[in-house]
């Protein structure tokens, strides 16, 4: 078998060829027999896997099924909860210094922080009919920082350095009614350690949830 990759421009070049048929080709192509050699390790890995899976039994398999189903339904309505939450009409008169909130971002749990201020940003779009509220917050932030990028959430059980991250509304999945002593200046980073350790110490306090 000859050792080539046919591509998409070699095969269009083929067809303006008269006595040349391209699916001859192609089946003598190095990884097109790669691919059909390796159907018969796969169709054994299916086999396997199907013959594995007639074995399982999941005792009270009904009622696993029903418990699945109302978690289900009650991650949704929690998720229409917090949209409605989160809208400024209610959020923003909670947001002061101080107050204590969630945040997750897609894969990224930033767990808690502090909000440090709110501010109002102008209309986006031309068809826009609320403005944009972005939340200023104290976060632990993973290390080392790199100007200009993007921050991180520390990982868990690692030390990370408390930053202030910009986010939006949409993101806050939790506010607590505690709201932490904030410094007038949050420049030097023994302030901002210092405030991260009497959040620590909150959720120390209580772990159940803040």
């Amino acid at each position: 078998t000859v050792p080539f990759r046919l591509t998409y421009h070699m095969v269009l070049n083929l067809l303006r060829v008269e006595d040349v048929n391209p699916e001859f080709m192609l089946e003598r192509s190095f990884y097109q027999y790669q691919n059909t050699s390796s159907i018969p390790f796969l169709m054994n890995k299916l086999q396997v896997a199907e013959a594995e899976h007639a074995t399982i039994t999941v005792p009270n398999e009904e009622s696993v099924r029903t418990f699945f189903n109302l978690r289900q339904q009650l991650a949704k309505l929690q998720k229409l909860l917090t949209s409605y939450i989160t809208k400024p009409r209610y959020i923003l008169s909670f947001l002061q210094p101080g107050r204590l909130i969630k945040v997750q971002h897609n894969e990224d749990s930033w767990g808690w922080g502090v909000v440090v201020n709110f501010q109002k940003k102008a209309k986006q779009g031309a068809g826009a009919t609320d403005p944009l509220y972005v939340v200023e917050g104290l976060f632990s932030c993973a290390t080392p920082i790199v100007p200009n990028t993007a921050p991180k959430p520390a990982p868990p059980g690692t030390k990370g350095e408390y930053q202030i991250v910009p986010l939006m509304l949409h993101l806050v999945t939790e506010i607590s009614a505690v709201r932490l002593y904030l410094p007038k200046n949050l420049v030097p980073l023994e302030n901002r350690e210092s405030v991260g350790k009497s959040l620590k110490e909150v959720e120390k306090r209580f772990p159940d949830g803040i």
